[in-house]
This record gives structure tokens, sequence and C-alpha cells, in this order.
């Protein structure tokens, strides 16, 4: 479970125990790019080891926007919103990498939109390893 307090009117979440899965729909192109770095950057600490982030709505792929009614889409948040926008696939592969998630599946779905399966990799350093061992991995208790 996700526990959060509040203070100063910002929740700062205490986690509890790890997951298997995570799902968002139609956050990401709807939502500043920071709420998709968030969102990568909690499935690390949320999702245990070879856990699943299933991601889905429309996206970019190497640039590219189609068919037409997804770059019309896309225009029309950018209209409403300029930090909205369909994403890049390779951008989000590079937020989920810096992150310790590997896109591991791109499934075309129905509207044409996709899901996107990404995965939580095991530490892959040394200094990563250890820090998984220290109590509250700062070794301060």
């Amino acid at each position: 479970a996700v526990v959060s307090t509040q203070s100063t009117g910002e929740y700062t979440p205490q986690y509890v125990s790890k997951y298997d899965v995570g799902l968002c729909i139609n956050m990401i192109h709807i939502s500043p790019i920071e709420c998709t770095h968030g969102l990568f950057a909690n499935m690390s600490k949320l999702l245990a080891f070879g856990g699943l982030l299933f991601t889905y709505g429309p996206y970019a792929v190497d640039g590219v926007i189609s068919p037409q009614s997804n770059v019309d889409f896309h225009n029309s948040l950018k209209s409403r919103d300029p930090s909205w926008g369909l994403r890049d696939i390779r951008f989000l592969k590079k937020i989920s990498k810096d992150n310790g998630l590997k896109l591991e599946m791109v499934v075309d779905m129905p509207s044409n939109n996709k899901t996107l399966v990404f995965r939580r990799l095991p530490p892959s350093s040394e200094s990563d390893k250890l820090l998984l061992t220290l109590p509250n991995g700062n070794g301060l208790d």
C-alpha cells in the first residue's frame, strides 16, 4: 500500500510494499511532461524487481504521429495546453531507462492507441545492490 501524509499542501508518499503491476491509462499525453517523469520515478520505487508498468494511449513512433486523427488530436491538446501532447515512444524508453525500467513490448490497440509494457529491472551496479541492503537505503539507521 501507499500511505501519504500531507504537509504544506504537498503529499509525501511513504512506500510500505512493492507491487507487481502498475497501470496508467490516458495520462501521458494529457498532462505536463513532469507528470510522466513522476510516473516513471515513482514506479521505480513502487514496483518490485521484474514488476510491470502498463501504459495506454496514443503515442508518436520515431518522431511520427499517425494517422491524421492522432495528428489532429495532438494539435487539439497543444492548443488547450502547450505542455500536453502525444509523447514519442523513443523518449519514453529513455525516461524509463533513467528510472530502472525497460520497454519490453508495444501492442497496437483499437482507435490508434498502443499499450506499452515496461519492466522494472534489478539493480545493475554494485553500489545499487549495496543501497538495497542498507536500512532505508541510506545507512543512517
